[in-house]
């Protein structure tokens, strides 16, 4: 096995789309000369490539879907350990919310009563982000000791159980 490196630059980007592949396959030699404007050049590239019947994108499309494979295969069969050897913490939660997408991690749980209480609020589609957090905000501070202790307790329940699960999936 490969070697995983201690950061997040030794993973693989994201895969281009077929428009990109194009670009970078055609670019160098669309440029008439050096001095020619980049703004020119992607003019032109996307004019071609907009003229392009779909049997002539074929090629990109390919690359493009065979790129999205590799590197949904990476992220499916890299080993979960690699989490902990990288050292940059935004780095770790980038690659940990890549993980969870792909369901190869427990999402994780909320981390106050409130945010479950919120997570699970209905929203009114007439308002605004704001509005409607401020709504939950309101019901929220209507509730009960009894009723908020109850969320708190289940966020509890939620968290170590979150921990299980995480700790079972990297072999702790």
């Amino acid at each position: 096995p490969a070697v995983i490196s201690r950061s997040l630059a030794s993973l693989p980007k994201r895969p281009a789309n077929p428009y990109s592949l194009f670009v970078a396959d055609k670019f160098s030699a669309t440029r008439a000369s050096p001095e020619t404007p980049a703004k020119e050049v992607m003019q032109l590239l996307s004019q071609k490539w907009k003229s392009m019947t779909v049997a002539q994108k074929r090629v990109y499309n390919l690359q493009a879907e065979q790129s999205r494979k590799n590197y949904e295969q990476f992220f499916k069969t890299a080993p979960l350990s690699m989490l902990e050897d990288l050292e940059d913490k935004k780095d770790r939660e980038k690659l940990r919310k890549r993980l969870v997408e792909l369901g190869r991690l427990p999402k994780k749980p909320p981390v106050s009563g409130y945010q479950l209480y919120q997570s699970r609020a209905r929203r009114d589609p007439k308002l605004s982000v704001t509005e409607n957090l401020t709504a939950i905000a309101a019901q929220y501070q209507k509730l009960s000791e009894g009723q908020k202790e109850k969320l708190s307790a289940e966020v509890v329940i939620m968290k170590e159980q979150y921990q299980r699960d995480y700790d079972r999936l990297l072999g702790h």
